[in-house]
C-alpha cells in the first residue's frame, strides 16, 4: 500500500484480465441460470439471478482470498496478484448485485420499507441459530486490524478470529 493516491494506469494486459474476467463471469452467470432452468423449471428469473450472483461471489471471493499465498509458492500466479484488486472489486459487485436482488425479491413488496423490513421481520433476538451472519459481521468488524491490536493485542484476536469461521459457515450454506 503507498502512501499517496496514484490512478490506475491501463495497460493491455490489464485490459486482456479484465475481458477475460468478464467473459468468464457472464459464461458461469449464463451457465448457471441455464442449468437452474432445465433442472427447475418453476424457479423465478429473481430466485435464479439471486443464486447465480451469490454463488460467483462466493467463489471468486475464495480464489481472490487464494492469490496471496498461491503466488508465494508459484510465480505463476504472480499476474493475478498483480490484477487481484480488479477481482476484488468485481466480487463487491457481485455481492452487491446478488443483496440487491435478494432485498427486491424478499423485502420489496411489503408495507414496510424494505431497507427496514430485514432488520424488523425477524423478532427472535435471543436465539443465535437464527442470526449466525449477524455474529460472524460483529466479530469481523471488530477484527479490523488496527483496532484490534491496539485493543486486545495479538493472541486474543487471533483466537476471535478462529471462533468467526464457524458462526459464519452456516450463514454461507443457507
Amino acid at each position: 500500500m503507498s502512501v499517496q493516491y496514484g490512478a490506475i494506469r491501463w495497460n493491455r494486459q490489464k485490459r486482456v484480465y479484465d475481458v477475460t474476467l468478464v467473459s468468464l463471469l457472464v459464461l458461469y452467470l449464463v451457465v448457471f441460470v441455464g442449468v437452474g432452468i432445465w433442472r427447475n423449471p418453476s424457479a423465478t428469473a429473481e430466485t435464479l439471478l439471486i443464486r447465480a450472483f451469490g454463488t460467483a461471489a462466493f467463489l471468486l471471493l475464495n480464489v481472490v482470498l487464494c492469490i496471496g499465498p498461491l503466488s508465494r509458492l508459484d510465480r505463476r500466479f504472480l499476474p493475478l496478484l498483480y490484477n487481484r484488486r480488479h477481482l476484488g472489486v468485481t466480487t463487491f459487485l457481485l455481492g452487491l448485485a446478488h443483496g440487491g436482488f435478494a432485498l427486491f425479491q424478499f423485502h420489496a413488496l411489503g408495507n414496510v420499507n424494505p431497507l427496514v423490513s430485514p432488520f424488523i421481520s425477524n423478532p427472535r433476538y435471543g436465539s443465535v441459530a437464527d442470526f449466525p451472519a449477524n455474529r460472524a459481521t460483529r466479530q469481523i468488524l471488530a477484527l479490523s486490524p488496527g483496532r484490534a491490536r491496539k485493543t486486545w493485542g495479538r493472541r486474543p484476536r487471533g483466537r476471535l478470529r478462529w471462533q468467526t469461521y464457524p458462526s459464519a459457515g452456516p450463514a454461507d450454506l443457507s
